[in-house]
């Protein structure tokens, strides 16, 4: 027969529980939503802006004016 380790007592809270849990993969999934969307976005921003304003420093992301070329 196995002794059952004692668990802290927030954590035998059911409801407790699930909102860590949910809490956890909401932040997981949000960081990677980020990570793969930074790409996108910066193609999407670069491609808008012209030659000098792709290598200026500090970097713009709204670019003024937009270039159509």
């Amino acid at each position: 027969m196995q002794a059952r380790r004692a668990q802290p007592f927030w954590w035998q809270s059911r409801t407790l529980r699930s909102y860590l849990t949910r809490g956890t993969v909401f932040t997981v999934l949000l960081l990677g939503s980020v990570l793969f969307l930074f790409p996108l976005i910066w193609m999407l921003s670069t491609s808008l802006k012209t030659n000098e304003q792709v290598y200026r420093v500090p970097t713009v992301w709204i670019p003024n004016p937009i270039a159509w070329e």
